[in-house]
């Protein structure tokens, strides 16, 4: 089914005949590129959000990629750095210290122990605090942008 012609005369009538400068262009533009029928129209809008879509989730994921990297990295630093200076507090210790300890210990400290307590500990506590600085990030931005909806969503929370 076609647009009628009095549905684009009707646009010229109420926007005007848009002669001037940038409106001019975009006018012309949308006049050569206007799909004649629905479902070409539909077919082209439905392409242009599924591309806007794939071109979001590709944004998000490499936004995670890039904040779990950081995380690993930053994590992976302060078990070497720990394991250093572990490793540095042996080292400066008299022998007899060596004679009277297993030296597996000594190394199962500086290796697994410090491994196990990224894992286990500073990792968690660093996904936390991100996700944290994250949301907190999200409701200043709902404030910032939307009082009122950021004050319906409090309340709503608040009822919960």
């Amino acid at each position: 089914m076609a647009f009628s012609v009095s549905k684009q005369s009707s646009i010229e009538e109420k926007y005007g005949s848009a002669d001037h400068g940038v409106v001019s262009g975009l006018y012309k533009l949308w006049r050569i590129f206007l799909p004649r029928e629905r479902v070409t129209l539909v077919l082209l809008l439905g392409m242009i959000v599924s591309l806007a879509v794939a071109c979001f989730i590709i944004f998000d994921n490499l936004y995670k990629l890039a904040v779990k990297y950081v995380q690993s990295r930053w994590s992976q630093m302060r078990g070497h750095a720990l394991s250093t200076r572990l490793l540095e507090r042996y080292l400066a210790r008299p022998y007899v210290f060596f004679l009277n300890e297993n030296s597996s210990d000594l190394s199962k400290n500086v290796l697994s122990e410090v491994k196990q307590l990224i894992g286990g500990y500073l990792k968690p506590l660093l996904d936390f605090l991100t996700k944290s600085i994250q949301g907190i990030g999200i409701v200043a931005l709902l404030v910032a942008v939307q009082p009122q909806a950021a004050a319906g969503v409090a309340a709503g929370f608040a009822v919960v």
